[in-house]
């Protein structure tokens, strides 16, 4: 989708009465971090609307390293939406940094990564997911206070599946 640029596109977003953002105003605003908020929705706008430009997949892949938005419950939202954002958007050199998430604290970043591999259908990490899947059912167990079990085992087998990971 190619995407016209537009005289509000030097505004900060929210300006222009909350008019949407524009590429060029979501670019500036992944890239900056003097505002998380902005890099977020950034993410998750560049990613709807399938914005495939070169300086978009460095920003997304710099911003699953990102510590500053670090939650009190221990998760990071911003590498949440870049993990996503990268899957919709199809381009391998996401692959790297999307395997380095399943090694992150966050469940929900481990999800959002294992999706978007998936999705990019690079069978590299095919053992990097495998390995997600250790201990079986006798680990797949709730952990006590979190909604959640200890891994994202949906979203593994899921990526796996598409992946045809016939060795899983």
């Amino acid at each position: 989708m190619v995407m016209q640029s537009s005289p509000e596109q030097d505004l900060p977003a929210g300006a222009a009465g909350g008019e949407s953002l524009t590429v060029q105003q979501a670019i500036t605003n992944l890239k900056q971090r003097e505002d998380l908020s902005l890099c977020y929705y950034a993410a998750w706008w560049l990613g709807k609307f399938r914005v495939r430009e070169s300086v978009v997949i460095e920003a997304l892949i710099a911003a699953l390293e990102e510590q500053g938005d670090r939650t009190e419950s221990g998760g990071y939202p911003l590498r949440r939406n870049a993990a996503r954002a990268l899957g919709k958007l199809g381009d391998p050199q996401a692959v790297s940094g999307l395997m380095d998430c399943l090694d992150c604290s966050d469940f929900y970043v481990r999800e959002a990564a294992a999706q978007s591999l998936g999705m990019l259908g690079d069978r590299t990490c095919v053992p990097k997911l495998i390995t997600l899947l250790k201990g079986g059912v006798a680990v797949a167990q709730p952990i006590p206070g979190s909604p959640h079990l200890a891994q994202p085992y949906s979203a593994v087998m899921e990526a796996l599946g598409v992946l045809g990971a016939t060795e899983a």
